[in-house]
């Protein structure tokens, strides 16, 4: 994923978690970066979130077991962001 799709990618998770009740279905995410004409390969969204995860930065809540979805877009609930990524867009 390059820096340009990870920083729009980000700016996107943090305007739907503030308008959310606490859980971000990752295929919001995608469609809206998709509606936006954004160019997303398959598993790049799905490396993203598991890369976030890992760093700490988000916790997933569910991980769905639907591959062809999860190549598209992560197939996962995040119910936790660190308001470290969300105070960079304020």
């Amino acid at each position: 994923m390059n820096n340009n799709l990870e920083q729009l990618a980000r700016k996107t998770m943090a305007d739907i978690w503030r308008q959310s009740d606490g859980l971000l279905d990752s295929k919001d995410v995608y469609q809206q970066l998709k509606e936006s004409d954004v160019d997303i390969q398959e598993n790049a969204l799905n490396n993203f979130f598991m890369k976030l995860e890992k760093e700490g930065v988000i916790r997933i809540a569910t991980k769905f077991h639907n591959r062809d979805e999860a190549k598209k877009h992560g197939a996962i609930v995040i119910n936790w962001i660190s308001p470290s990524l969300l105070d960079t867009f304020d």
